[in-house]
């Protein structure tokens, strides 16, 4: 059965890979003992993109921009188009599952780490040689150093 036809209590999260470059930054995630992301939990009251900011400012205490895999993002007099995520993960973190908006950024100003969690830039290579990483966190940032490359052209 897959994991979204399953009956499961959801959270929404939302994460990105900060690309610098040829390398991806990722945090070393504790309680999982896995080189991830950076995000978290959408805090209520937030949009996607408010939480991604949030956490990277709280983990690697760096600001970013995301880079929009859409270019739909727009403001009308009644609404807001908000930069799509590049994709939506669903799985599964123990008794519950993550509903994970990704989306992909840049460093905007300081490049300097001095967040609250063990964070690292890493090339594809050395993702793809890490035992503690998941596959399709390693297939998402090759994705996103390609898709970052094809924005500055």
């Amino acid at each position: 059965m897959k994991l979204s036809e399953q009956n499961s209590v959801r959270h929404f999260t939302t994460s990105a890979c900060i690309v610098e470059g040829d390398k991806v930054l990722l945090v070393y995630h504790k309680k999982h003992k896995q080189w991830l992301p950076v995000g978290g939990h959408i805090e209520d009251n937030e949009t996607p993109v408010q939480a991604i900011k949030r956490e990277v400012k709280e983990e690697a205490g760096l600001d970013i921009e995301i880079i929009e895999s859409t270019n739909h993002a727009k403001i009308y007099p009644t609404a807001e188009i908000l930069p799509a995520p590049c994709g939506i993960s669903l799985h599964s973190v123990g008794d519950h599952q993550h509903m994970d908006m990704r989306y992909i950024g840049r460093i905007k100003g300081s490049k300097n780490l001095n967040g609250t969690e063990e964070c690292k830039w890493f090339t594809v290579d050395e993702i793809r040689n890490l035992d503690n990483c998941p596959e399709e966190i390693k297939d998402f940032a090759k994705d996103a150093i390609q898709i970052v490359k094809k924005v500055k052209q």
